[in-house]
């Protein structure tokens, strides 16, 4: 299939333009825009990505306490005029390489909620206007993956606005460290070394994002272009290794005798380092040319502006040899990656499953037990019933577990007191359990409506707990219903705990009241609900559980949180 490696230019080379017209499916400009009238004339169907210069922090953007809309509103007036004198840009970037921090924080969450509510308001924006949007532009490595459930909304929307995501893939000293077997602890490279199967930490680590959060949200189709590429500084090398853009790498390479490689040029009759990147390159191509939902990547960079000199790739010999194996690649026919699930539950010689399973995808598995379900029920929400089976973990300690598509907050020891309460408030316990993980006796009562609970613990301290969704795509003026099922642990007092439901949509705040544990019973699941009229097309969608006062170890267990239009 034609090759998916394309430029990136600073200066609008005429490279740019060779790999062009040898078969690059996509170019993508920065500030200079001008050759893009060129390029349509000459290749009608070529995908033109355009970014502006502008420097812009997100993650202060969203602290600020201005709005992600008037935020988006204001990034597309500045850019307008433009996107009117460039027709030939198909799609326009937003702001370059956005950094959130970890998903132990639940602050850098909301932050990646709010980015997500800016870029679809961006997409929309530039819907109006006939244009398309790319989304993200994280830098390589990022985000963090347990932001990833906060920044779904934002790929739904490319999905509705005819949108693209856009990812950095960059490495070092090759293009396929930290893929595989290439890890920092397996420095001898031991081919049987189980490593990350088909993905990665920098490079390929798309697959991770893909697999573990947009196709299960049923967004695998959302197209990706990975808008920069290449190789550059990271921080994750074994001894001895260089890390930086490819020029920086003559030395180690040549050091080396290629047989630990997954290509064969090194070990060939020539070295030529400029060959050797192009090959890394190529090597690259032939993983993205596996996913279909890859439209390109753009390698950094294809002409520069004096600053990126040593990552410039025009006019080298490593450029000439791309060229020909683009032009080689125009009918070669596709190949299919292989479908990659979560390995089966383990046997466990007391009869029951081993609970808990670690697949290469950067989630847990949870297999689910015997229980069966309930008919399944309508749900805008994703993984409504955490029948996914899938959770990641906040801070760190595997103590905090999260269903998968879900951000969890908590209050901290800041967080003022309520009336009676004398502990500050302390850090949960949170698992998702199936019946292997459960006393024999409390699994009918645990497990009546499936095999899934999620369960929330205070040990020593008071907790307040929020897990929370946003939604994308909600019709204003609409009414909606959001519920949850819920369970209070036996050992609880009616007095000591409670649970609410909220939906924020837009300016406004929707409140179901706190439902005391005394009208929560002990030995059945209670449904709570809420009613609300969307007042924005996205909503932040919450179900908040407090135990406060109880004994240790005291609990709450939900089985479902689902949204439904009314």
């Amino acid at each position: 299939m034609p090759s998916k490696l394309c430029p990136h230019s600073l200066n609008a080379h005429g490279d740019a333009v060779a790999m062009a017209d040898a078969g690059s499916p996509v170019v993508k400009l920065v500030g200079s825009l001008g050759v893009s009238s060129e390029l349509r004339a000459r290749h009608p169907n070529l995908l033109i990505i355009g970014r502006i210069f502008e420097d812009y922090d997100a993650h202060a953007a969203a602290e600020s306490g201005r709005t992600a809309e008037s935020e988006a509103q204001a990034w597309v007036e500045r850019q307008r005029e433009t996107y009117r004198l460039n027709p030939a840009v198909d799609a326009w970037e937003g702001p370059n390489e956005p950094v959130f921090g970890g998903a132990d924080d639940p602050a850098n969450a909301r932050a990646m909620g709010w980015y997500a509510r800016f870029e679809t308001e961006r997409l929309r924006l530039l819907a109006e206007m006939g244009r398309r949007g790319v989304i993200g532009n994280f830098a390589t490595g990022n985000p963090d993956l347990g932001l990833w459930p906060a920044f779904v909304p934002a790929a739904a929307a490319a999905k509705q606005f005819n949108g693209l995501l856009g990812l950095h893939e960059y490495s070092s000293p090759w293009m396929w460290w930290l893929t595989g077997h290439y890890q920092t602890s397996n420095c001898d490279l031991r081919p049987d070394f189980a490593g990350e199967g088909d993905t990665g930490f920098l490079t390929l680590r798309y697959r991770k994002v893909y697999r573990t959060f947009l196709a299960p949200a049923g967004l695998a189709n959302v197209p990706l272009v990975i808008t920069e590429c290449g190789l550059d500084s990271i921080g994750a090398l074994c001894p001895g290794m260089t890390s930086g853009p490819w020029k920086k790498h003559f030395d180690f390479w040549n050091q080396r005798n290629g047989d630990t490689d997954p290509i064969d040029y090194w070990r060939g009759p020539e070295r030529d380092p400029e060959h050797y990147y192009a090959e890394q390159l190529m090597w690259y191509d032939r993983q993205l040319q596996q996913d279909p939902f890859v439209i390109g990547a753009t390698i950094f960079t294809v002409g520069n502006l004096g600053t990126w000199e040593r990552f410039d790739i025009a006019e080298t010999r490593g450029l000439r040899r791309l060229l020909d194996y683009i032009r080689s690649q125009r009918d070669v026919p596709p190949v299919v990656a292989p479908v990659v699930t979560p390995p089966p539950p383990t046997p466990d010689p007391s009869g029951g499953t081993t609970p808990i399973i670690t697949p290469p995808v950067g989630t847990v598995f949870v297999p689910p037990g015997p229980e069966p379900a309930d008919p399944p029920t309508p749900s805008l929400l994703f993984n409504s019933r955490f029948a996914k089976g899938t959770v990641y973990f906040v801070g760190d300690t595997r103590e905090v577990a999260v269903p998968s598509g879900w951000a969890l907050d908590f209050h901290g020891p800041a967080e003022p007191l309520l009336p009676g309460q004398d502990q500050p408030f302390g850090r949960p316990v949170t698992a998702l359990l199936n019946s292997a993980a459960a006393p024999a006796e409390a699994r009918p009562r645990l497990f009546a409506h499936g095999p899934y609970c999620w369960k929330v613990a205070g040990p020593s301290a008071p907790v307040w707990v929020r897990l929370s969704q946003e939604v994308a795509g909600m019709e204003l003026g609409r009414r909606y219903r959001l519920e949850a099922l819920l369970l209070r642990d036996p050992g609880t007092p009616g007095d000591r705990g409670a649970a609410r439901l909220v939906a924020e949509s837009g300016a406004q705040t929707a409140d179901g009241g706190w439902q005391a544990n005394a009208n929560l019973p002990a030995h059945t699941y209670t449904r709570l609900a809420l009613e609300f009229a969307a007042a924005a097309p996205t909503a932040l969608l919450g179900l908040e559980v407090r135990l406060v006062g109880a004994p240790a170890g005291a609990a709450c267990y939900v089985v479902e949180v689902r949204l439904a239009a009314l």
